[in-house]
């Protein structure tokens, strides 16, 4: 579904973001889950030219779709294991500026009687990031990227997405239905939280 919003992105010309994709690819589904992520290794979409509309293009990055099976060797993602992504974004600075991941987190509550709020799961996703960049920030190491993330929550008693935006130190938490139906307010919330991370950091 996250893939799925950055094409949306890609057809979308009334925001303040342009998503391009450069290279064309197919996604490969698996019939079932394998660490939260649906996406085949290797058949990730992108990469992609994002940036703000209102600057020049000189100054837009490049978006990598990094899977979790690949994330230990790609420089940017090669430290980040720990964390237990679902998916990376990688975005790389055209100007030569730092990188930046995006860590997506897939939380399955659908089979879960009781679970912790939307916002303590938010706060437990942004503390975790925090302290991991804290403990990766020590290396000293210059080209260590920035960190961002967001939470992508599967709810079986919601019958429609809704979004939980960050605040204080939790990250954005998109609550999706599991019915099918609702799914493309689902895309929405994804769509808005990516477009809210990129625009803060282009």
């Amino acid at each position: 579904m996250v893939c799925a919003a950055l094409f949306s992105l890609s057809c979308e010309v009334q925001r303040k973001l342009f998503v391009e994709e450069q290279l064309a690819s197919a996604v490969n589904l698996v019939a079932e889950q394998r660490l939260g992520c649906r996406i085949l290794a290797g058949s990730e979409p992108g990469p992609f030219l994002v940036g703000l509309r209102s600057r020049p293009r000189s100054r837009a990055s490049i978006l990598e779709v990094v899977h979790p099976e690949h994330a230990g060797e790609h420089p940017a993602t090669r430290l980040l294991g720990r964390t237990g992504g679902h998916l990376y974004f990688v975005l790389t600075p055209l100007d030569g500026g730092r990188r930046l991941v995006l860590i997506i987190w897939a939380v399955h509550t659908a089979a879960a009687k009781d679970h912790p709020s939307w916002k303590e799961i938010g706060l437990s996703a942004g503390n975790a990031l925090q302290a991991h960049f804290r403990i990766l920030d020590e290396l000293g190491d210059p080209l260590f990227p920035l960190l961002r993330g967001f939470v992508v929550a599967s709810d079986m008693d919601s019958m429609a997405a809704d979004l939980h935006p960050g605040m204080n130190g939790d990250l954005h938490l998109v609550q999706v239905a599991i019915d099918q139906r609702y799914w493309s307010e689902a895309l929405n919330g994804i769509m808005l939280v990516i477009e809210d991370i990129l625009e803060s950091v282009l």
